[in-house]
């Protein structure tokens, strides 16, 4: 009571009292399983020692119950009643996420009408406001906001709000801890009961030998060969028949029944798979040795007849003589071992050999090791599920046909245990020793519960005993390989961390709850007694679970040692020494005198242990004195303070709320998961050591086998609200609800607990010359608070905190703290999106005075106006629970606060404001439009590509929307298009960089990148509002650097890898590698030309192997459609995509938004007449498209990769007649050709490009024939050149070309069009370059039979002299026609005299042309 001192005498006396009515006594009577207990005979005089002995084993139990021992909810409460009705006094707390599962979104009924956006790559960026928000009705302001009001006024309000409506007792709103993890066990004692291993029935069916001459007697017991012990006594089995029961007669003149018995119960306490069954057989002693005794049932069967007959007789002669001298005398004969491995085995169980202590306080059930290795031998029991006793181990019967002989020198248990371990061993045990042939039957089952007629091993008869029955069963003595104990309280020791904060939790929570320590002057002295565990805590910051960490919520966050492989052996620090014994919190010691305690780094704390610390240290930091803690933080060095925000950092996550519907999505295999861990460590309880664990094995409910079980052994926590996770499933919905009501409060309370413990830091650090360290702690401390599930109560709280740190040190915000000022913008725009009314406003307060405040330190805000807006991009694109509607309402809320704001009505301040609110407006219209566009990837690419062109003077964020939009293209394997993004990106920051920079080794631009591709020109920064990158805010990401360039580019290079594009590799490369030589990066430089090397690879041997991207023309037609409306787009589909694929996407998506019967697919690629489409469809035109080349570009274009890069134009067919049909006879067959132009070049940063030049060129059936011609003339010129070549290919052109057979083919098309000399003059020119056409066409024909030749094998010969016949045959009627020309277009232009020849050796090119111009 030293620290309780100053406390008044009735106070102390409250403390001290005890409760009325704890203990209460029962008596039970003893139960007795025989049918008379054992006793001494009646009339015995007994020693006093040996009868008070018998009298306890005879009396009734007497029970003490302690009512309130080793609870931690000391008693119920007084105020608020019992825990079970404790949440009816709890106020709701209300958590938008709550109120956004409610509230389901509106439904649509029917088809909707897509707001389909054209590409808008040619306009610029929105410059008013889409929607105006002066139309919209702000949200309510705050009162007081824009008035002048004392520092000291605000706080004392501040403070004073904080502590309304508080909960009392924080730890009545903390689940129990598990009984698991409790350092002390005391269930409600059963009363003892006789001790009952696992139970076996061992029936002996038979046993004989090859001959039959003399009485045999088998004994059976049970060894455990691991341990070299015997474990039960020996069963006598009498098996002989009536006639040799007769050659013992003279020596049993009477027969006790309880001999009779054939069937035994064995008892093993501690299962293994080592256990042998071994029978042993005995005989009437006999003169001579055992090896002569045994050689007639070696070497004679009887069912041989014969002389083996007579032996067999005279050998039964003699034995019946040594039976009536020597009947009451035995010698060994033969033994034969049966494992029981599969009957006491457990499929993962292999008992260790260490150290296995039979109580419990001596080996954990929680050891590090997994409960199927770690399980002591009473716990490998016969269990249904492990190990089949059950339904899967039914009555088995064992046969063994061989004994082993029995030898004279080897009778002792030792050489049994030697000769079982050979036996386990090997198999060559039986060719070792001798062995006498015969056959044993045995059934083993598991002993049921309640076995009738049967004898204790003392023959008293067990309850039910039939008077009828002649031939009962018998129980077996076991003797146990070691003692077995029945501990009533339970200390589990071995994990020291774990139940030492788990004893410091029971502490506090019999505190908290305590009745008798409700006033708050009792609390603040009881807390000062748990100060120096703050210190601890601190210490111990590295040791604790992170809840921060995204990816640790499944487990530990830091790669270090567990705590459950060491313990701590640190003695007690000095300090803490001094604490307990008074002096808790000596502020002329040194500051950090709580955080000196030398504490192990490796031993990290799990989830549950550190949440059960981290409410104990919130405990303590409510119910202490705050004057004290503000005092404390005075002294405190500033690192010291930062670990206590970090400590305060993770305190915010580990409490934050999960909600109800939590319970609800917690999937069925982490459920059945965490519901078998809960049944091991149950099991490992209830199968405790020995007797122990027979006694918590009867506690177990539906275990028939002992009746009026407790419920008591898990300390009724099923009845209590404070339930695992794992259950909630089961709950019913007002359980859900009570939980989500506690849970609420509880992350409520625990969070404006750290609220109040930051404002002490801001208060107290004022003075201190570190204040700018700790104001970015603080700040990152609210800001995650912001950033979890919180309820509106806090928010209030936390964003007036917020407020008043603006305020206080808005310079110090602005300037130093500009990654904390950003998150802080993001999380408080969030908020403004909230659909609560009251966080709302509270958020647009705050959100307006950081705009405010940060224009009066600069005179300008462009920081913040870059940090919100680069928010707003993405909360809208990331959000899951953003709304708009809120958004743009408190947008017109901060617009509200500025005009009514006088006293910045004279700067210019109201127009900044409104100039960035509508500018978020805009940005706000188009991000939010992306959500109408999911289904639609083309259109959804657009919509980011029209909002990363609207961010062309924002580098920072159009850089982001590129990141996103490559993002998106990897998810969909566009792995081109996502390069083209990030080259773009590189393109970005190059030209930014070289406003700042000059630097030879750096790109120049975006000009540089021209090689990549022609569209990076678009990322030039030449616009008048081009930012520049020396502004406030402007190009402050980490990507504008070089090393984030050299970052883009190798991103890019490895998606352009994955594409299959090698050779824009090697171009990407050729800009990074100047900056790493710069650096001297020669790590880089060497991993730079393996990729290269790769690259150039594959270039190689993949070169025609590789497929690019295939296009087609979809054009849009119908009012439907909006903007899209006789829209023409060249897509680019993944390689060998047919038309049927992309049409039936198209047809499927856009029928999903009109109603399929809205929505047509024109088949064929004729222009549309818009006059003859229904009006109230949607039609859709897809066309197979192929990059086009004028001749001169095919000059520069030879690679396959060159003629699928850089592609703008595109062509595509429609055969037709004059006649109005699309096929017709050659001489009628006429071909368009439509040349389409897209706005960029593919590959792009999307995978659909609009089309702005369209050219049709109409073809005559000539021309069409020229056309067709040179295009079979080139494919046998290809697949005749081909390296390697390929004889099927050139085979199936020549086929083509020279067969047979070929309809329309080169000998028709010459035979209509070069048959005769055309009457009409303009077609001579045609005629003739058809001419020239056949002419190269014979030839190639020519060259490739040729080339076959040479490819072809022996069995293709045949194939080959027709294929040379039918050459031969088209040469030949093809040559008339190729050789005939036609005069006229060979007649000299002009006449020159031959005498005037040598002019043009004589004089210059000018007087040929003079004298030509004369001759004419």
């Amino acid at each position: 009571m030293t620290h309780l001192n100053s406390l008044d005498a009735e106070l102390a006396q409250e403390l001290g009292d005890l409760t009325d009515d704890d203990l209460h006594v029962a008596f039970t009577p003893k139960e007795c399983r025989t049918l008379q207990p054992s006793l001494p005979e009646e009339g015995v005089e007994l020693d006093p020692h040996v009868r008070d002995c018998v009298q306890t084993y005879t009396r009734e139990w007497l029970i003490v119950n302690r009512k309130n021992q080793g609870s931690s909810e000391f008693c119920s409460f007084k105020k608020t009643g019992s825990r079970r009705d404790f949440h009816k006094t709890l106020q709701k707390q209300t958590f938008e996420s709550e109120t956004l599962e409610c509230s389901e979104p509106a439904t649509q009924t029917g088809p909707r009408r897509l707001n389909v956006l054209c590409d808008v790559s040619g306009k610029g960026p929105l410059t008013t406001c889409d929607f105006d928000l002066r139309s919209l009705q702000p949200d309510e302001r705050l009162e007081n906001l824009l008035q002048l009001v004392s520092a000291e006024d605000f706080e004392k309000k501040k403070e004073e709000a904080r502590k309304t409506n508080r909960q009392a007792e924080i730890f009545a709103l903390y689940p129990s801890v598990d009984e698991e993890d409790a350092v002390e066990i005391r269930p409600v004692p059963e009363c003892p009961k006789e001790h009952l291993g696992n139970r076996i029935l061992v029936k002996v069916l038979t046993l004989k030998f090859e001959i039959e001459i003399e009485p045999l007697f088998a004994s059976i017991a049970l060894y455990d060969v691991k341990e070299r012990k015997k474990i039960s006594e020996n069963f006598h089995c009498d098996l002989n028949s009536d006639q040799f029961k007769g050659f013992l007669r003279a020596h049993t003149p009477s027969v006790d029944p309880s001999s009779q018995a054939r069937s035994a119960v064995f008892s093993v306490t501690y299962p293994s798979s080592d256990i042998y069954l071994v029978v042993k057989i005995e005989k009437v002693l006999q003169q001579g040795e055992i090896a002569d005794c045994a050689e007639p049932y070696m070497v004679i069967k009887e069912s041989d007849g014969g002389k083996s007959k007579e032996k067999v007789e005279k050998l039964k002669l003699q034995a019946e003589s040594f039976c009536q001298r020597l009947g009451k005398y035995r010698m060994p004969f033969a033994w034969a071992p049966i494992s029981l491995a599969s009957f006491f085995s457990v499929s993962t169980l292999e008992r260790e050999s260490t150290d296995v202590e039979p109580v419990v306080g001596r080996n954990s059930v929680g050891e590090r090791r997994s409960l199927s290795q770690s399980r002591r031998p009473s716990e490998r029991s016969l269990s249904l599920e492990e190990n089949g006793v059950g339904s899967n181990f039914k009555a088995t019967t064992l046969a063994t046909n061989i004994f082993f002989k029995q030898e004279g020198d080897r009778l002792s248990d030792e050489d049994l245990f030697k000769f079982l371990a050979d036996y386990k061993r090997s198999s060559s045990l039986q060719r070792r020793v001798k062995s006498i042939p015969g056959s044993l039957r045995l059934e083993i089952s598991p002993a049921p519960d309640v076995v009738n007629c049967c004898l204790t091993p003392e023959m008293l008869p067990v309850k039910p005993f039939p008077e009828n029955r002649t031939r009962p069963h018998k129980e077996v003595l076991e003797f146990p390989i070691r003692e077995v104990y029945v501990p009533h309280t339970v200390y589990r020791i071995s994990r020291v961390q774990r139940k030492a904060v788990s004893a410091i939790h029971s502490l506090l929570s019999s505190h908290d709850l305590d009745p008798r320590c409700l006033k708050p002057e009792v609390k603040v002295k009881i807390a000062a007694l748990y100060l120096p565990l703050v210190g601890i805590i601190l210490d111990a910051l590295p040791q604790l679970y992170d809840f921060t960490v995204a990816d640790a919520r499944g487990g530990k966050s830091r790669a270090s040692g567990s705590y459950e492989e060491q313990d701590v052996a640190n003695g007690i620090n000095q300090n803490v020494a001094l604490a307990i014994a008074g002096n808790h919190l000596n502020l002329k010691m040194s500051g950090s005198m709580l955080s000196s305690l030398p504490y192990k780094q490796y031993n990290m704390l799990n989830a549950d242990t550190t949440r059960h610390l981290m409410i104990c240290f919130l405990w303590i930091m409510k119910n202490a004195d705050q004057a004290l803690i503000r005092r404390w933080i005075a002294d405190l060095p500033s690192m010291q303070l930062n670990r206590i925000l970090d400590l305060l950092f993770i305190c915010v996550s580990c409490f934050e709320y999960k909600g109800k519907q939590s319970s609800d999505k917690v999937s069925n295999q982490v459920l059945q998961k965490s519901r078998d861990v809960k049944a091991k460590l149950e099991e490992a309880l209830l199968r405790g050591e020995g007797a122990r664990g027979e006694m918590m094995r009867r506690r177990t409910p539906g275990n028939d086998r002992f009746p009026g079980l407790s419920e008591n052994l898990r300390w009724r926590k099923e009845q209590t609200q404070w339930r695992q996770a794992n259950e909630k499933l089961d709950k019913t919905k007002a359980e859900l609800d009570q939980e989500a009501l506690i849970s609420g409060n509880l992350a409520t309370e625990a969070n404006l607990i750290i609220l109040d413990m930051q404002e002490n830091i801001i208060q107290a650090s004022s003075a201190l010359d570190c204040k700018d360290s700790l104001l970015g702690g603080v700040l990152r401390v609210l800001v995650n608070s912001l950033s979890c599930d919180q309820s509106t109560t806090y928010l209030t709280h936390c964003f007036a905190t917020l407020r008043a740190l603006i305020a206080k040190f808005g310079d110090l915000l602005f300037e130093e703290e500009v990654e904390q000022c950003a998150d802080l913008c993001q999380r408080v725009l969030h908020h403004c999106s909230s659909s609560m009314d009251v966080t709302r406003s509270q958020a647009c307060a705050t959100l307006y005075l950081l705009m405010r405040f940060s224009f009066g330190a600069t005179g300008n805000f462009a920081r913040v106006k870059m940090q919100v807006t680069m928010a707003l991009a993405s909360l809208v694109g990331k959000a899951p629970d953003f709304n708009e509607e809120h958004l743009r309402r408190s947008l017109r809320t901060i617009l509200a606060y500025s005009e009514e704001d006088t006293a910045m009505q004279t700067t210019p301040f109201p127009n900044q404001v409104e100039e960035l609110l509508c500018n978020l407006n805009s940005i706000l219209y188009d991000t939010v439009k992306m959500r109408e566009f999911q289904e639609d990837p083309e259109m959804l690419m657009d919509l980011m590509y029209r909002i990363a062109k609207s961010y062309q003077a924002s580098p920072d964020l159009r850089l982001t929307w590129l990141q996103n939009m490559a993002e998106k293209h990897t998810k969909k394997k566009c792995f081109t298009e996502a390069a083209m993004c990030l080259v773009h990106a590189a393109a970005l920051v190059a030209e930014y960089l070289s406003m700042l920079e000059d630097h030879s080794y750096l790109p120049v631009g975006s000009v540089s990148f021209q090689n990549i591709s022609s569209n990076v020109l678009e990322e030039s920064a030449v616009s008048d509002d081009t930012l520049s990158p020396d502004e406030d805010g402007v190009c402050s990401g980490r990507y504008f650097t070089e090393s984030g360039l050299v970052g883009l580019l190798e991103q890019a290079a490895e998606l352009f890898s994955t594409g299959g594009l090698y050779e824009t590799v090697n171009e990407v490369y050729k800009l990074v590698i100047p900056i790493l030589e710069a650096h001297r990066d020669f790590r880089k430089l060497t991993s730079t030309h393996d990729k290269l090397q790769k690259a150039f690879d594959n270039i190689i041997n993949k070169d025609h192997k590789r497929m690019f991207g295939t296009y087609f023309r979809v054009g849009f037609y119908g009012s439907r459609f909006g903007d899209l409306d006789e829209q023409e787009f060249v897509y680019k589909e993944p390689a060998i995509t047919k038309l049927p694929e992309i049409s039936h996407r198209l047809e499927g998506f856009y029928g999903q938004c009109f109603g399929a019967e809205f929505v047509e697919v024109i088949k064929d690629s004729t222009p549309v007449d818009k006059t003859k489409l229904d009006p109230n469809k949607a039609y859709i035109q897809i066309t197979f498209v192929e990059p086009y080349f004028d001749e001169y570009e095919m000059k520069d274009r030879v690679t396959y990769f060159e003629k699928n890069f850089n592609l703008r134009r595109f062509m595509y067919t429609t055969p037709f007649t004059l006649e109005g049909r699309p096929r017709g006879e050659l001489h009628e067959q006429h071909r368009r050709n439509t040349v389409l132009t897209t706005m960029h070049a593919f590959p792009y940063i999307k995978t659909r490009i609009r089309v702005i030049q369209k050219e049709e060129f109409v073809l005559t059936p000539i021309e069409v024939a020229i056309e067709d011609m040179k295009k079979k003339t080139l494919q046998l010129a290809v697949a005749t050149h081909q390296e390697p070549p390929d004889a099927k290919m050139l085979q199936m052109v020549l086929q083509g070309s020279v067969g047979a057979t070929v309809n329309q083919g080169p000998l028709e098309v010459a035979q209509v069009f070069l048959a005769e000399i055309p009457a009409d003059p303009k077609l001579y020119r045609h005629h003739n370059k058809l001419r020239l056409c056949f002419k190269e066409f014979i030839m190639r024909c020519g060259e490739a039979v040729e080339k076959n030749r040479r490819l072809i094998t022996a069995e293709q010969r045949e194939y080959q002299q027709e294929l040379k016949k039918n050459y031969n045959k088209l040469r030949d009627s093809l040559r008339p026609m190729i050789e005939r020309k036609i005069p006229e277009l060979y007649k000299p232009i002009f006449r020159i005299d031959s005498q005037k020849r040598d002019s043009f050796h004589r004089s210059s090119f000018r007087k040929c042309e003079t004298q030509l111009s004369q001759g004419s």
